[in-house]
């Protein structure tokens, strides 16, 4: 499941039907579901979003760190977001 809350508003929920593994969470949430929702908003709005991660595994994969870092650099939180810096500059 995902969700957003934006301006006091909730987003969803959307229900993922299969187990979300990282290339799915990749697919299904990233590159179709958040990048929908932003590329709807005014620039004006965006530079205030931050998208936050519960930390699930699927999460940290190499390749949905870097897409996170280049799409929401510095601005998304999640659980083990102290490591994601560090990891990043091993990768």
């Amino acid at each position: 499941m995902w969700c957003s809350i934006f301006r006091n508003s909730l987003v969803g929920p959307i229900l993922y039907i299969s187990t979300l593994n990282g290339d799915r969470f990749m697919q299904l949430v990233l590159n179709s579901t958040v990048t929908g929702l932003v590329d709807e908003l005014p620039l004006v709005d965006l530079t205030h979003v931050w998208l936050q991660l519960d930390g699930d595994p699927p999460h940290h994969i190499s390749a949905a760190r870097r897409w996170l870092n280049a799409e929401f650099l510095h601005k998304w939180i999640s659980y083990r977001v102290v490591l994601n810096f560090f990891l990043d500059t091993l990768t």
